[in-house]
């Protein structure tokens, strides 16, 4: 059966919209926002967009193209909200779907193409980080565009070819080197599957590789220029050194860790493509132009994660749309398939149950408090919510196959609702922590009248600090504090430096933190 292109874009479109618009503006900051928003905040404060700070001190954790996307998003607006601070990994999400649909449509058809994009829309990993203030979305958005770029450019389109540069170049300046590994895999890959040196010789592929490379390289040399090249590296060289776990023992925890989420990330694509790893319908697929690219895409890019220390799943986002190609492809090679094949009927089975229990499983993980859609619990009526999307998706996936328009169309408006009531749920619950976070920011306001610098110990509470709105100042040597100066501090910040302080401190204000951990703001005395 064709699939008309306008009519599964707005599919993928309406599926993704539903999942990700509902609670944007109005939950709390959360995980690592506050250390993206804050950035483009000063970004726009300043009018200094080369170097990046955090309460005035540059920060160079991250490359800037999240925090160029987050100031552009604000600007009509004037500030930096939650809203728009999470609006470029919204749209960014979206462009991923639609460019996977795109792309898929030639590589592996029009079917397996709007399977993929439709597993890509509910993946796990790209539910959470698809409505945050994050990197991965637009980070897997260009990383994916350059490889389909490249190898489009190879059937003769230049144009292709300098738009693999752009999007490498933008990969690199969303989180830097690691946007090569992505880039490289299936050139690599192919080169050595097929022994054919010119995957990986041909100008088509050197051109964006060096022209994506040099436009990249441009941010760099300007924070050179302000900074100095030493402290630059100095800056960078600590931040790497922070990574991953020590010993033996730490090692295999991160790569347990790795790989847990990541398949749970993936779902239900990685299951699929997992279950199908050994079958007949696999290797029928291994001379398709198109499954070979999606496999070499992946394959060499995660044997490099899967070692590197410190890796954790979000750091693999740029194999989602790849590894939804595969497990799209192989979903319409098993449903065009010979159901009389014993072999074809052992794998419909397992793949029939693994699709349930997948479903199940991460409708308990939607309904728990662990994922952003949290607002029940994921025992009792948590539980019964996974059951209940189970059994609607399995409903609507009959109708549709007998041609029961009606009955499909119900199942699917029934899996709607009770998305929709988690995600009410999830709502009022992220309302509530914004609120309560506006308060304790009104509370530290309360004793820093304007004009008055707050220095910070540590950067351990962003998304509080954010709502602060005086001018903030890090404190990363106690002897650049002075008598009368306001810190602000975690409550064991104190027992640490208790000894080596050169002031005394007193406490003017305590205020209840994440994890039971307390934030106090001091006075610096004499």
């Amino acid at each position: 059966m064709a699939v008309r292109a306008p009519r599964a874009f707005l599919l993928v479109l309406l599926l993704a919209v539903v999942q990700l618009a509902p609670w944007l503006a109005r939950s709390e900051l959360r995980h690592e926002e506050g250390r993206r928003a804050t950035p483009a905040r000063e970004m726009i404060e300043r009018g200094d967009y080369v170097l990046p700070t955090v309460w005035g001190e540059p920060y160079l954790n991250k490359p800037p193209l999240v925090y160029w996307a987050v100031a552009v998003a604000s600007a009509p607006l004037g500030a930096v909200t939650a809203l728009s601070a999470r609006l470029p990994a919204v749209v960014a999400t979206l462009a991923l779907l639609l460019a996977t649909l795109a792309f898929g449509r030639r590589l592996v058809g029009a079917r397996a193409a709007l399977y993929a994009a439709a597993m890509l829309a509910v993946a796990p990993l790209v539910l959470e980080k698809g409505r945050t203030a994050e990197i991965e979305p637009l980070f897997g958005l260009f990383a994916f565009l350059a490889v389909a770029a490249w190898w489009r450019g190879r059937a003769g389109s230049a144009a292709m070819t300098l738009g693999a540069g752009l999007a490498l170049a933008a990969a690199l300046l969303a989180k830097g080197p690691p946007a090569l590994v992505f880039f490289l895999s299936a050139p690599l890959g192919l080169a050595v599957a097929r022994r054919d040196a010119s995957f990986v010789l041909s100008w088509r592929l050197c051109v964006p590789l060096l022209f994506g490379l040099a436009l990249a390289a441009v941010w760099p040399w300007l924070v050179f220029q302000r900074m100095g090249a030493s402290a630059t590296v100095a800056l960078w060289l600590s931040e790497l050194g922070a990574r991953g776990a020590t010993g033996l023992s730490g090692w295999l925890a991160d790569r347990a860790t790795f790989v847990a989420g990541a398949l749970g990330g993936f779902l239900p694509a990685a299951l699929i493509v997992l279950l199908c790893a050994r079958s007949a319908t696999w290797r029928a697929l291994r001379g398709e132009e198109g499954a070979r690219l999606a496999f070499w895409a992946v394959a060499p890019a995660a044997v490099v994660f899967l070692l590197a220390p410190g890796a954790r799943a979000r750091y693999a986002y740029p194999l989602l749309p790849w590894v939804a190609l595969l497990a799209g492809r192989l979903v319409v090679a098993l449903a065009d398939g010979p159901a009389s094949a014993p072999a074809g009927r052992r794998v419909r089975a397992a793949t029939g149950i693994l699709a349930l229990l997948a479903l199940a499983a991460g409708g308990a993980l939607v309904a728990s408090a662990r994922w952003p859609l949290s607002g029940v619990s994921a025992d009792g009526l948590g539980l019964a919510l996974a059951l209940a999307l189970a059994v609607a998706a399995r409903a609507a996936w009959r109708a549709a196959r007998a041609g029961r328009t009606a009955v499909a169309l119900g199942s699917a408006l029934a899996i709607l609702l009770l998305l929709s009531q988690v995600q009410l749920s999830q709502v009022q619950r992220a309302a509530a922590a914004r609120q309560d976070a506006r308060e304790r920011a009104s509370e530290i306001r309360a004793f820093v009248p304007e004009g008055r610098v707050l220095r910070v110990a540590s950067r351990g509470e962003f998304n509080l600090l954010f709502h602060v709105g005086r001018e903030l100042r890090a404190a990363p040597e106690l002897a650049s504090l002075s008598p009368g100066e306001l810190l602000y501090a975690s409550d064991d910040f104190l027992a640490r430096i208790e000894s080596a302080a050169p002031f005394a401190f007193e406490p003017l204000l305590a205020l209840e933190g994440r994890r039971g951990r307390r934030g106090l703001l001091l006075r610096v005395l004499r």
